[in-house]
């Protein structure tokens, strides 16, 4: 048949085929191109990583195989994700509720360990960033854990257990307690079917097919010997000596290769040989507190990297870099000795949190104070950048709540303690000399303050005087050698002192200034509207005095004692479950079964109670039903505030925000950021919205698109919101 457009099949096929190269050509231009000119479709979802760099001490890291990212484990309980090649977080995997101790790849990359004080293991997916697995070992915590050679078995240890764990399919293969391999996990022999571990009697191998031991190095009594580092394959140990040298030994020929000198700069953990085990790497605890890099053929140091003391070092696969941490992380050329990358803390890590009212009103005011002599005031309702307030930094700024919800800070400056209003930053006229080494305390209302000096002969005298005209209205001599804490009853009647030194309390009526009564306990506690006094004695409960009736009331229960905002209920626990008690009816309310700290407190609605436990988390529980709230919005030990309404909840975070809570509605609301510079700030919803100043928007929003990052500017046009914070607070709204 002819062809109708005069040209053959032969040419019309070559035609086809030539356009099909040129096509295919373009899109494999174009996708080739798209992650190196930035360029990502509109459509795609940008995941919004706030660059706050390390917050707290590192504790552990790892490269990955290809050596692209580095991983570190901190304090903090976070893991981070860092890109090599720029310092930037790609992301942070949340999961443990303790320090991380130790991470490792799998051998193929896809798989990430992570060993915590928590006494659990987690396998992440690298990528995704999710938990695959959890192993919760009859072990205490985990301080090692270790992929076999070929990626089936992943070993996790304590100093009292191992556990080794099937990766595939989770399943706990041998657990070892205290029998011949209680001790120390340092990873897999070089046969890759036995462990390296060390105890105080012994450093040996241990073969899991036959469950013997296969090596070993006795440790005589008086001859201290310990495992500062074993090579990636197993096959060299570093094992340091009573004096400090470090010795290096071939497990598998069973003979010592070379020894390092400790003399002059000294020598301890941490330390690590590269890849190919001709380096060891190791921290100085003298002289510089560099970290030195070792021949371990012939012992000879090569060089030094930095001046700083570390926490935590790792070599790359190729052993080109070398990776050491404290509160930053630094990567290094190992070859010359250059700086590559650094990885610094970029935001303000605010140490104490209240929650005030704008003029009286229902409307919540952020108050953070940083501990760097600064105070970072946010006005919510507004979306107002924070004012900052600065104090001398001779002494903490300290916070003063009073009846109207606003609330007081204190300096000192020239010689005198100077009053400040937190929201206005207009000093206060009162006239009330706080000497600053002495305890001192205001009562709720901020109309007395009580004052400690010495009297001689180991006495106390107590001055309670006017805050505003610094007039003395009562003073006593307290009948103890010291005063721990005081607290005042919210109508200014009782005033209770306690002492550490013989473990005791006195309450003392202020219009007479007489003590009415004396307690003996390690923890006595005034409720706030003055009607009780709970003193807890170890093993013998907690007793409760009506000072109405001065009739006596008694609850099961040890350790540390809080009583709600009007009295209503007692809180009681510590190391053991929280128990609170309806202190009126004596009725059973509530029991919390965990190991708790000692530290607990009631919101101002009474409804919820904040718990901190060993777990190394805090813990909001509803007190009429015992359900737990907001799972795991904070760390141990973390500032946490109410505001006066329950409403809003302020909460210092593991990344350095500060965590702002709609309690109600039991949702995050939005994440506060002030850069280390004091001055710049962001605020990030967790939808990926976002507001801030332009140097801190700069320097802490990126965004990660896959294993992508790019910079604030590519995605400002779809998640910029000015004035995000006032949108946030009007939509939810505050209670009349």
């Amino acid at each position: 048949m002819p062809n109708v457009f005069g040209k053959s099949d032969r040419e019309d096929s070559s035609i086809f085929r030539a356009a099909l190269v040129f096509l295919t050509a373009l899109i494999i231009l174009s996708v080739w191109e798209r992650p190196c000119a930035g360029q990502v479709a509109d459509s795609e979802s940008p995941q919004l990583v706030v660059q706050t760099g390390p917050v707290g001490a590192v504790s552990a890291m790892a490269f990955s195989p290809d050596g692209r990212w580095l991983v570190s484990g901190s304090e903090d309980q976070l893991i981070r994700v860092w890109e090599v090649a720029t310092g930037h977080l790609l992301r942070t995997l949340e999961g443990h509720t303790a320090k991380v101790n130790s991470l490792v790849f799998s051998p193929d990359g896809k798989l990430l360990a992570s060993g915590s004080n928590d006494r659990t293991t987690i396998l992440w997916d690298v990528a995704t960033g999710k938990a695959k697995r959890r192993f919760v070992a009859p072990t205490r915590e985990i301080y090692q854990v270790a992929f076999s050679p070929d990626g089936q078995w992943l070993a996790s240890g304590s100093g009292e257990g191992i556990a080794l764990w099937d990766v595939s399919s989770g399943k706990l293969l041998q657990g070892f307690g205290y029998g011949a391999l209680k001790g120390h996990l340092f990873g897999f022999a070089p046969d890759g079917h036995s462990l390296i571990v060390e105890s105080e009697a012994r450093i040996a191998t241990w073969s899991l097919k036959h469950e013997i031991l296969t090596w070993e190095m006795p440790i005589e009594k008086g001859e201290p010997r310990r495992i500062l580092a074993t090579s990636e394959d197993g096959r060299l140990l570093a094992l340091q000596d009573s004096h400090s040298n470090i010795g290096i030994r071939d497990a598998r020929a069973n003979q010592e290769v070379s020894k390092i000198s400790s003399e002059p700069v000294g020598l301890r953990n941490p330390a690590a040989f590269s890849p190919d085990r001709k380096i060891l790497a190791c921290q100085s605890d003298r002289k510089d507190h560099a970290v030195r890099l070792w021949d371990v053929a012939s012992g000879s140091e090569l060089r030094a990297l930095g001046n700083s003391l570390s926490s935590a070092i790792a070599f790359s696969p190729d052993g080109h870099k070398l990776a050491v941490a404290y509160t930053s992380i630094t990567i290094w050329d190992v070859a010359s000795g250059s700086l590559l990358q650094e990885m610094k803390g970029n935001v303000e890590r605010p140490k104490n949190l209240r929650i005030s009212r704008t003029n009286g009103k229902n409307e919540p005011v952020l108050l953070a104070d940083s501990g760097r002599n600064f105070l970072h005031v946010w006005d919510l309702p507004s979306g107002r950048p924070p004012r900052l307030e600065r104090y001398d930094s001779s002494t903490h700024a300290q916070f003063i709540a009073r009846a109207d919800g606003s609330v007081v800070i204190t300096d000192w400056r020239d010689g005198k303690r100077q009053f400040i209003d937190a929201l206005t930053g207009a000093k206060l006229p009162w006239l009330v000399d706080l000497p600053p080494s002495f305890e001192w305390h205001t009562s709720p209302d901020a109309t007395l303050a009580a004052i400690t000096e010495s009297a001689g002969d180991e006495q106390i005298r107590i001055h309670v005087k006017e805050v505003v005209t610094g007039r003395e209205v009562k003073s006593f001599v307290s009948k103890t050698k010291d005063v721990g804490t005081m607290a005042f009853s919210n109508d200014n009647r009782w005033l209770l002192t306690t002492s550490f030194f013989n473990r005791s309390a006195d309450l003392w009526d202020l219009s007479t200034g007489e003590s009415e009564h004396h307690f003996q306990g390690e923890d006595v506690v005034l409720s706030p509207d003055g009607r009780w006094v709970a003193s807890c004695s170890s093993g013998a409960g907690i007793t409760v005095l009506d000072l109405q009736t001065q009739v006596q009331r008694t609850f099961s229960g040890n350790g540390s004692v809080t009583f709600s905002p009007s009295g209503r209920f007692l809180a009681v626990g510590h190391n053991g479950p929280i128990d609170v008690w309806e202190v009126v009816s004596g009725r059973h309310v509530l029991s919390l079964e965990l190991l708790s700290t000692g530290f607990h407190f009631f919101s101002p609605d009474e409804r919820y109670l904040v718990t901190d436990s060993t777990v190394k988390r805090a813990q909001v529980w509803e007190v009429s039903t015992g359900r737990e709230i907001l799972p795991s919005f904070s760390r141990q030990g973390s500032s946490v505030r109410f505001s006066a309404d329950s409403r809003w909840l302020a909460a210092e975070a593991a990344d350095g925000s500060i965590k702002i809570w709609d309690v109600d509605a039991e949702k995050l609301l939005a994440s506060l950021y002030v850069l280390n510079d004091g001055e710049s700030w962001l605020a990030t919803t967790p939808d990926g919205y976002f507001d801030g100043g332009d140097t801190a928007v700069k320097k802490l929003v990126t965004w990660n698109v896959g294993d992508q990052i790019y910079p604030a500017a590519r995605f400002a046009k779809q998640r910029y919101r000015p004035g995000l914070l006032a949108g946030i607070f009007a939509k939810a709204g505050t209670k009349p």
